[in-house]
């Protein structure tokens, strides 16, 4: 089991977010998570992604755990290796 775990850290460890701009007095921010995956012995990886949230702490304080917009599917690990990548999250966070 711990030899499966370490291909979906990986597959989750490239993500960024960064602060875009000012609108109606809060900043939106872009946040980006794209799956990818380690080579490793297996004959099949396939994971089934229902969503991802984030714990997002405004300047005001008020932290919330909110959904991001998610490319839900199942994705096949090992067509995610050597260089390549999905992105699963592309969206904007106020």
């Amino acid at each position: 089991m711990k030899n499966f775990v370490l291909p979906i850290l990986v597959a989750f460890m490239l993500f960024g977010c960064k602060k875009d701009e000012k609108t109606n007095n809060s900043y939106t921010s872009s946040f980006e998570v794209r799956l990818t995956d380690i080579p490793g012995d297996y004959d099949q990886v396939n994971i089934d992604l229902q969503g991802i949230s984030a714990h997002h702490v405004p300047d005001n304080g008020s932290a919330a755990w909110i959904n991001i917009p998610t490319n839900v599917g199942i994705y096949d690990l090992l067509k995610l290796q050597n260089g390549i990548d999905t992105a699963v999250v592309d969206s904007m966070i106020i």
